[in-house]
């Protein structure tokens, strides 16, 4: 935004790098990215510090790099952050009464989000009700549904007085990020190709992913992967709802069975999208940025 500018532009004249640092694991999977330039890091900052191999190799791809000093922006790969890896060792208080977590990527765009796609907040309203009035109501299983933690408007949400007013859904975390409760549940639903399901995939949680057409669908390469590795499921087929209440009405037991056997390509997705899932990535970046102002002094 513009206040982002302004500080790199203020920086710039005071002789300060400015460094900026990746928000999530979705420029490795969403295809979105390709046509979001603008947005990325390093159109602005001096200095990028990412997750990943991939995110690297995809921010240089960035038309704007450089733009703003006619200087290419240095990236450096410092690994996942503590709060991923954390994800997978957070207490397993398995929540008996509801097996399967809906974790909502609704997120407005509301007054101000500086978002570039095509799709209305009615449209993504819609698509969520949908899903809570032709699956989630009437699965045999019990289901938490987890709201995206933002507000957008003042106003109620529909969305969120029909999960209210539902017998077989549970409000759950409001305001609270997914890391902190995404391990207490079976069986996770996303939709939409997010950094949220980056936060889904390492929880290591068998997933069923919905591929939302246009703006937030994956990339053509991630597609082919997780189809393989996950519970893939595309909303432009025929029916697409009816199987996937039938397939999410299966016995839990049944579903964490099949997800086992995909563990084979889930390595091999882990693998591409992340690649050095070592810790101390805290560490290096520190010691990068250390680097950078002993360099620049």
């Amino acid at each position: 935004g513009p206040e982002v500018l302004a500080m790199a532009w203020v920086a710039r004249e005071n002789g300060v790098p400015f460094f900026a640092f990746q928000h999530g694991l979705d420029r490795e999977i969403t295809l979105m990215h390709d046509k979001n330039h603008i947005h990325f890091e390093n159109s602005v900052a001096d200095h990028f510090v990412t997750y990943t191999n991939l995110s690297k190799q995809l921010s240089t791809e960035n038309i704007f790099d450089g733009r703003l000093e006619e200087k290419s922006c240095k990236i450096f790969v410092a690994g996942l952050s503590k709060e991923h890896h954390s994800v997978t060792q957070q207490s397993n208080r398995i929540d008996a009464e509801h097996p399967i977590l809906f974790v909502s990527t609704a997120l407005y765009r509301g007054y101000f989000a500086l978002r570039t796609d095509a799709g209305t907040d009615i449209s993504t309203a819609r698509q969520e009700l949908k899903l809570i009035n032709q699956v989630l109501d009437k699965l045999p299983h019990k289901v938490a549904f987890k709201p995206y933690p933002a507000m957008r408007y003042p106003d109620p949400d529909v969305v969120i007085d029909a999960v209210r007013r539902s017998r077989n859904i549970n409000l759950v975390g409001e305001f609270i990020d997914l890391r902190y409760i995404v391990s207490n549940y079976r069986v996770l639903i996303v939709p939409r190709a997010t950094s949220t399901v980056g936060w889904c995939l390492i929880s290591q949680r068998p997933l069923v992913y919905i591929d939302i057409p246009h703006w937030f669908s994956l990339r053509p390469s991630a597609r082919e992967m997780f189809e393989k590795a996950v519970f893939f499921f595309d909303s432009r087929t025929d029916g697409w709802m009816n199987s996937l209440q039938t397939f999410l009405s299966r016995p839990i037991e049944d579903i964490e069975s099949e997800w086992y056997a995909r563990r084979k390509y889930r390595a091999e997705l882990m693998g591409k999208l992340v690649h050095d899932q070592s810790q101390g990535a805290g560490k290096r970046a520190a010691n990068y940025i250390l680097d950078v102002m002993r360099e620049e002094n």
